[in-house]
């Protein structure tokens, strides 16, 4: 996709990805634990330890955290931790940002419980890994379509700038690194979401134009910060 990479016809045609039992190591890798029970919320678990570390004492300790947009990586994060010995600490709540706001829901206004589900999990999360100090927290969220209003009267991505920065600080002052990934571009936001399905003889028939299909992203903003 690069310009630099001059590959030949990179937008010509597409192949076609078949999801088959191989692609069950992405999901849950035979390293991971099963759902801990700390860090649930009624029926909802939302946390695993994938240890590729052989236990060793000394091994890097990694989180990787956030909504599904944070588990889109984790099949890349997990050859990784086998490649380099990691323990990878797991934690997801769909739709839900890691992030000191006042979240009122993903895509749409959310019932009273599901938003205080979600502010509970975000705050609990943020104290454990401060309680652990790992060494490294990898964070990701769909942080532009997350509603947020913390009665201020202030922007969605000013909110979102600063409520990120109050919990990476505190993460950040006992020694972890924080790596924030910026999210992809939209698909079905921006288009039907089986376009490139239908035109996979012509991908360009469902491009648009870049300020549309990749609007500013509060989480890049916040590392760029």
């Amino acid at each position: 996709m690069e310009p630099a990479a001059n590959c030949p016809g990179a937008l010509t045609s597409l192949g076609s990805t078949v999801m088959t039992a191989k692609n069950e190591y992405f999901y849950t890798p035979p390293a991971c634990s099963e759902m801990l029970k700390d860090l649930s919320y009624g029926d909802t678990r939302t946390t695993r330890i994938c240890d590729y570390s052989g236990d060793d004492p000394d091994a890097t300790t990694v989180w990787l955290l956030g909504d599904s947009h944070a588990q889109q990586w984790q099949g890349v994060v997990f050859d990784i931790a086998r490649e380099r010995g990691w323990r990878v600490t797991t934690s997801y709540l769909g739709g839900c940002p890691p992030a000191d706001v006042g979240f009122r829901g993903f895509r749409g206004e959310w019932a009273a419980d599901l938003v205080e589900r979600c502010r509970t999990w975000s705050k609990d999360v943020a104290e454990r890994i401060a309680e652990e100090a790992p060494d490294l927290v990898i964070t990701a969220m769909a942080s532009r379509q997350q509603l947020l209003d913390d009665g201020s009267g202030r922007g969605h991505d000013q909110q979102f700038i600063d409520g990120l920065h109050r919990y990476w600080d505190t993460w950040t002052t006992s020694g972890t690194r924080v790596l924030a990934l910026a999210d992809p571009p939209y698909n079905a936001e921006v288009r039907e979401a089986d376009c490139l399905t239908l035109h996979s003889d012509d991908p360009l028939a469902c491009a648009r134009p870049r300020a549309e299909a990749q609007p500013p992203d509060p989480v890049a903003k916040a590392a760029e910060a």
